[in-house]
């Protein structure tokens, strides 16, 4: 069956119909669509490290075990760094079977518009200068105080030229290379053709299809094989939702692709200190954090974690979102106080903003009627990711925002007076209305003299009603978590590595500490395909 017909048929398909051969692969959605999703206490999420032994002591006898495979490797996730680790392995000659929660392969990297590559064959066809390899990983090393590898960066940066050839000979269609539109400080983001990341994943998955790999989909993976030594010598793996049947994988190598833990928010809460309680996953709801507990199951050293995370308004929807977020208006901590430049994400750096915004509490951007009528009538002013073009009328805002407070989505407050505004936020009344008398001040003068923000984007806020808009957060991606080598090894505490237990993609990623970098940007990407077929070659070399 072609790859085609499983996507039109994949509404039909169960893991006893579809055991072996070809690949789906999943597609993308808007960014935002989201937003008026259930709070984190309504979602359906998944426990954390209770839900596995504490160590490797698991019995085949614990579990209804209705069939056993044996295979040199298995790779646990079929997003981009399990695919490029199957590709890799099988192509290399070793016997792999893909283990893949979902109904269709590509994870999240359907969202993505590009990846990560220096000196590479595009670069040069572009007039691109070729570059110093150390200018990039000193720069990525600055930016996270030194807590990386040196060796990590040098491996993954040497190889990644490769690894943009090796991507097109399996199917992807490259656009531009630049520097991301402008977020980064180096060119090397190298654009899907048509910034599609389906297109790019849908060669791998054909070379899947190509290769015959044994692909198991609808199959999660809860819980690592580990004999006295040691070793990790395979994995359970759920067939069902409440893991009545569980299919046992014996191998040689096992290979953590699972996608990190962005779609379990408790575990988010807890590992990145972030409130969740109205948050969601906008990509990787599946990404529940099996590979982070497995890797701990093992042994695995705890490592940085970030996250790829943005703010949205929770019960709104995305002109709302995009207004309060992302047009830089003033924002108020629960004291009452601005705390940062408004413009940090267009004059510093986006995750910075975030962070500082993730690091307040509830923060409430401040809107007053007069400029929502101008959004209305005059339109957007700046650009900004999945956000429409600038100039664009945001004829939808007041009913949003209406509809926000009819519902009674706790998100978005209106009142006649300032003081008021302060009562429904539940901030010091005292202390806001000297903010925003001060903030005023700074509009009238054209200067900001506490954060120097730029002029053009101060906005008074004087025309009542008024308006408190709370910033909720949409998390992407986590990054990290625990420790691994330089050949993608877990390794424990010591450093001393797991044999037998490898990770690729975001599991394990220790590239970054506690802040994503997109100043080289596509790193996040490139270190998926790069991680992936890492991995599998190491793999190969310990069979």
């Amino acid at each position: 069956m072609t790859v085609e017909n499983l996507l039109q048929e994949e509404g039909g398909l169960s893991r006893r119909s579809f055991l072996t051969g070809g690949a789906v692969l999943g597609g993308a959605v808007a960014l935002g669509a989201l937003a008026g999703c259930s709070p984190a206490a309504e979602q359906t999420t998944t426990s954390g490290d209770d839900e596995l032994p504490a160590t490797g002591d698991s019995a085949a006898a614990d579990k209804n075990i209705v069939e056993t495979i044996d295979h040199d490797i298995v790779v646990l996730g079929g997003g981009w760094s399990g695919l490029a680790a199957t590709v890799e392995a099988a192509e290399q000659g070793a016997d792999v079977v893909l283990i893949e929660r979902d109904q269709m392969l590509g994870g999240t990297m359907s969202f993505t518009e590009g990846m990560f590559g220096v000196n590479s064959s595009l670069q040069k066809q572009q007039g691109v200068p070729e570059y110093n390899l150390n200018e990039l990983i000193f720069e990525e090393q600055e930016f996270a105080h030194y807590l990386t590898d040196y060796w990590g960066y040098k491996d993954f940066f040497e190889m990644s030229g490769e690894n943009i050839d090796w991507m097109m000979a399996h199917g992807t269609e490259f656009g531009g290379v630049d520097n991301s539109n402008g977020a980064g400080k180096f060119d090397v983001f190298h654009w899907w053709k048509d910034g599609s990341g389906s297109q790019a994943m849908q060669g791998l998955a054909d070379t899947v299809e190509k290769l015959g790999v044994e692909v198991r989909l609808g199959a999660r993976a809860t819980e690592l094989i580990i004999d006295e030594s040691g070793r990790v010598t395979g994995a359970y793996v759920m067939l069902d939702e409440d893991g009545t049947e569980y299919l046992q994988v014996n191998a040689k190598a096992v290979i953590i692709a699972t996608g990190g833990l962005s779609g379990n928010l408790d575990m988010v809460a807890e590992l990145l200190g972030i409130d969740t309680t109205y948050s969601y996953t906008p990509t990787g709801a599946l990404c529940t954090g099996d590979g982070y507990n497995m890797a701990k199951q093992a042994g695995a050293g705890p490592a940085s974690i970030c996250s790829l995370q943005s703010a949205f308004v929770y019960g709104a929807g995305t002109e709302l979102s995009g207004v309060a977020a992302h047009h830089f208006m003033i924002m108020v901590n629960p004291e009452g106080e601005r705390f940062m430049r408004e413009d940090l994400a267009d004059a510093v750096d986006l995750n910075m903003a975030t962070n500082a915004i993730a690091g307040q509490g509830a923060v409430h951007t401040i809107i007053d009627q007069a400029n929502i009528d101008k959004f209305m009538t005059e339109g957007t002013y700046l650009p900004y990711m999945f956000g429409p073009e600038v100039g664009t009328k945001l004829e939808n805002l007041q009913s949003e925002i209406d509809g926000a407070i009819e519902a009674e989505a706790g998100s978005v407050f209106k009142a006649d007076t300032l003081e008021d505004l302060a009562a429904q936020m539940g901030v010091p009344t005292d202390v806001f209305l000297q903010t925003i008398e001060t903030y005023n001040g700074y509009c009238d003068a054209g200067e900001d003299a506490d954060f120097g923000t730029d002029p053009q984007y101060l906005r008074k806020v004087e025309t009542a009603p008024f308006y408190a808009v709370r910033q909720d957060f949409q998390t992407t991606k986590s990054i990290g978590g625990y420790k691994v080598n330089r050949r993608n090894e877990v390794i424990d505490a010591t450093r001393k590595a797991i044999p037998g237990l490898y990770a690729a993609g975001m599991d394990g990623c220790n590239m970054y500490t506690d802040t994503y970098n997109i100043s080289v940007p596509g790193g996040n990407s490139g270190y998926c395909c790069y991680s992936g077929r890492n991995a599998a070659q190491n793999a190969i070399a310990s069979l």
